[in-house]
């Protein structure tokens, strides 16, 4: 039952009160904190068009798909929920993922662009990725969310399929599309 309190039915994520819990837990709003973090929020792109031309178990597989996608070895302890409807959310702690942050984006970007294998044939897919980066704790769980959509809203109107970073006080940089069939990105 616990299990079942604390996950997302579909994608077997953490569900939003999971988030929250896991966020308080882990002292994220504490001001002695003094690791970094950041709070991606991604919106997959044109999800309702998946649901009304395939189907609403095609849009399932498809959510399902990209929620193994946030579970990957290569993110190591990152820590992913569901926010509700199409849109995801990662926390990244790691020292590595975050040294290098541009190219753990770029390979979130290139990893959201891989097509999925549904029951009505592969479907092509992409997502926009808003990320608040901190260099410490201190902050409630609204404003990083807040700081994170903030950055998303602004790369889904510059581009979907792209990723902006911002921080407390400022959007600082821009990841743009997936520009070729070679998956290269353009800054």
């Amino acid at each position: 039952m616990r299990d079942q309190a604390c996950s997302d039915p579909l994608t077997s994520l953490a569900n939003r009160r999971y988030l929250v819990d896991y966020f308080e837990r882990g002292g994220f709003a504490d001001a002695a904190r003094t690791k970094p973090f950041a709070c991606a929020i991604i919106d997959l792109d044109h999800f309702k068009r998946i649901n009304d031309t395939h189907g609403h178990h095609a849009g399932d597989q498809v959510l399902c798909a990209m929620a193994k996608r946030l579970q990957a070895d290569w993110l190591g302890e990152s820590f992913a929920a569901r926010l509700g409807g199409d849109e995801l959310l990662l926390l990244l702690e790691d020292r590595e993922l975050l040294t290098h942050l541009t190219r753990t984006i770029q390979r979130l970007l290139k990893e959201f662009s891989i097509p999925v294998q549904t029951q009505r044939g592969e479907l092509p897919v992409s997502a926009t990725l808003g990320i608040a980066w901190f260099d410490k704790g201190g902050l409630d769980l609204d404003v990083v969310l807040q700081c994170a959509d903030t950055a998303l809203y602004a790369a889904k109107n510059a581009q979907r399929g792209s990723a902006r970073i911002a921080t407390r006080d400022d959007l600082f940089l821009d990841l743009g599309k997936l520009a070729d069939s070679k998956d290269r990105l353009v800054a």
